[in-house]
This record gives structure tokens, C-alpha cells and sequence, in this order.
């Protein structure tokens, strides 16, 4: 409806145009109907013929201006007349919009009407419900008072049972660790000792190539394979395995080992072993880079064993610091013994 309205308006201002033009139109024609009553006097009043003089040049002129105003004339009665039509239709078209506008309201409001009925019925149907619910609210608060007495009683038996349930988890979280820890010390006494990455251990000691003997071995196949591998990771590392110093054992019975041998040892675990004419406090005040070369290397090969590329399982003394014993060899002593 705006749109026709809006297209109405400019319809409107196109009239208003077009009267403009009809009057400019009919000013323009003065001139000439001017001209044409001066000329009528003249010729019916004798006593004007002589003292009024129309100028030809001027008639012509006169006249120019009346074309010009015939043609604004025509142009605004034709556009008075377009314009008119356009109004006529486009107000019809408005009136309609009006109407169907003012319809469409009535039935709204009908429907508001209608509803607004319903709403009241619906208020009372509520009331009367309401009345109902008060009085089953009633029993309803004997009956939940009975309900939170017995669901006071249940919280109880559920704190007691969740205490229960918590000291169980606990027992049960204990069983699993001792599990755990049953099957970690199975697989260890099952797994036999070994080297766990022998090419980085031997990278880790070819820096500190010496001179290294076996003081010890325990007699069974599980120590000497583990004396052999650690005999191999020396040998690849550039160390020299020399014979065991006379006097240095007291044991007379003896492994042979490929071409070697190893006096027999009843003791539990891996030691690295260096001799020194000073105590172990005594090289522990010392700086690790101004120590003899052969500790230094009894300290490397002892860290390398007990390192994750060492031996597992893990061995206990190969945590501690290094063993020295009193003595003027300048060899690294290993002793394989039986395992823990």
C-alpha cells in the first residue's frame, strides 16, 4: 500500500506540472490577444486608426510567444488529463489495500475476542483445579514426610555401605600393588641377567681403555654368560683383560672360561673393584679429571652397568660408589657373582 501511495504522490506532482504549464501557457497568449484588441479598436474607432501604430516586427514576435503558449497549453491539458487517470487508479488501487487491510484487522479481532474467551474458561477450569491440587498437596506432604524419614534411613545405610565400599577399593588397591610387585620380583628372579644394550656400553668405555681381570665368578651358566658378555663389551671397547695378580685370591678352585680363568665365588651380585695406595675418601677429594686413569675408568665401567644399558636385572652394589681396597694394581677387578 505505500507503494501505491508513494507512486500517487508523484502523480500528484506531475498535475500540479501540468497546471503550471496550461497557465504559463495562457500568460504567453497575452501578448498577441493584446495586439488583436489594439487592432480591433483601430479599425472601429476612427479616431485611433491614425495615433496608434502597430509595429509589424512586434505582431510577429506576439505572435512566436503565442505558438510557444498554444504548445504549453496543449502539453499541460495532456498531461492534466494523463496524470487524473493515473491518480484515479492508483487511489482505487489504495482504497482496496484500505479495505482489505481493515477486513483483515476486524478478523483479528474477532479472533482476539475468541480467544480472549478461551482464556477465561481456561482461568476457571484452572481454579477449580487449583482447589483440587491444595487439597491433594495436603496428603501429598504426609505422604513425603513418611518419605524423607525413610530416605533419611537409606542415607545411612548408604553412607555406611559407600564406607564399606571405600575401605574395600583400599584392600583391593594394596592386593594389586603386592601383585604387581610379586610378579615384578618373579619376572626378575625368572629373567636371566644380561646386558640390556651392549654397542652403546661399549661406545660409552672406549674412552677409558685399561687394563681389567675377573676377581670372581659364580659357578653356574647364568653368571659366567653374564661374565662373557661383559668380557666381549671390554675387548670391543679396546680394554685388555690381563691374568689375575698372584696372591690376589685365596680361592684355589677355579672356572675355565674360554681361555681364561676365574677363580669360583660364593658372593651375590656384580662389583666393580679398583686398588689404591690411598683411601676411598681420600680419591673421593679428588677432582674426577686429576684421578689416576684406571679409577676413572673402574668408576665408568661401574656407572655403565648400572646404567639402562647395563645389566637386568638390576644390580644393588653397582649403585654404590666405587670399591677400593688397598694395593698398588693399576687393574679394574670385576667379580660375577650369583644372582640375587
Amino acid at each position: 500500500m505505500r507503494d501505491f501511495g508513494a507512486a500517487r504522490d508523484s502523480w500528484f506532482f506531475w498535475l500540479s506540472n501540468s497546471t503550471r504549464c496550461v497557465v504559463i501557457g495562457l500568460i504567453l497568449e497575452l501578448p498577441e490577444l493584446a495586439y488583436e484588441t489594439v487592432d480591433f479598436a483601430r479599425k472601429r474607432i476612427d479616431r485611433l486608426r491614425y495615433r496608434v501604430v502597430l509595429l509589424e516586427d512586434r505582431l510577429e514576435k506576439a505572435k512566436l510567444i503565442a505558438v510557444v503558449g498554444w504548445f504549453l497549453i496543449v502539453v499541460g491539458v495532456g498531461g492534466e488529463w494523463y496524470a487524473g487517470i493515473k491518480i484515479d487508479v492508483l487511489s482505487a488501487r489504495v482504497q482496496e489495500c484500505n479495505d482489505a487491510k481493515l477486513a483483515e484487522v476486524t478478523d483479528e479481532a474477532g479472533s482476539a475476542k475468541d480467544s480472549a474467551k478461551e482464556a477465561r474458561d481456561a482461568a476457571k477450569e484452572a481454579k477449580d483445579a487449583s482447589g483440587k491440587s491444595v487439597a491433594e498437596s495436603s496428603s501429598a506432604m504426609t505422604i513425603a514426610t513418611g518419605a524423607r524419614k525413610e530416605a533419611n534411613s537409606f542415607d545411612t545405610r548408604i553412607v555406611s555401605a559407600t564406607n564399606t565400599a571405600i575401605e574395600a577399593e583400599q584392600h583391593l588397591a594394596e592386593a594389586l600393588r603386592a601383585t604387581a610387585n610379586a610378579e615384578e620380583e618373579l619376572k626378575r628372579i625368572r629373567t636371566p641377567r644380561s646386558l640390556i644394550n651392549p654397542s652403546v656400553l661399549t661406545d660409552a668405555l672406549k674412552a677409558f681403555k685399561t687394563e681389567y681381570t675377573f676377581f670372581g665368578c659364580f659357578q653356574d651358566q647364568e653368571s659366567i654368560e653374564l661374565l662373557m658378555q661383559i668380557d666381549k663389551v671390554l675387548a670391543d671397547a679396546g680394554w685388555t683383560r690381563v691374568k689375575l695378580p698372584p696372591q690376589t685370591s685365596s680361592v684355589d678352585i677355579h672356572l675355565t672360561i674360554k681361555d681364561f680363568t676365574v677363580p669360583i665365588t660364593t658372593r651375590f651380585g656384580v662389583y666393580v673393584v679398583a686398588q689404591s695406595t690411598k683411601t676411598a675418601e681420600a680419591l673421593n677429594a679428588i677432582s674426577p679429571p686429576m684421578l689416576p686413569a684406571y679409577i676413572r675408568a673402574a668408576m665408568a665401567l661401574k656407572a655403565g652397568l648400572g646404567s639402562a644399558a647395563g645389566i637386568y636385572p638390576a644390580q644393588g652394589d653397582l649403585a654404590n660408589p666405587l670399591s677400593v681396597e688397598s694395593g698398588n694394581s693399576t687393574s679394574v677387578f670385576i667379580i660375577v657373582g650369583k644372582k640375587p
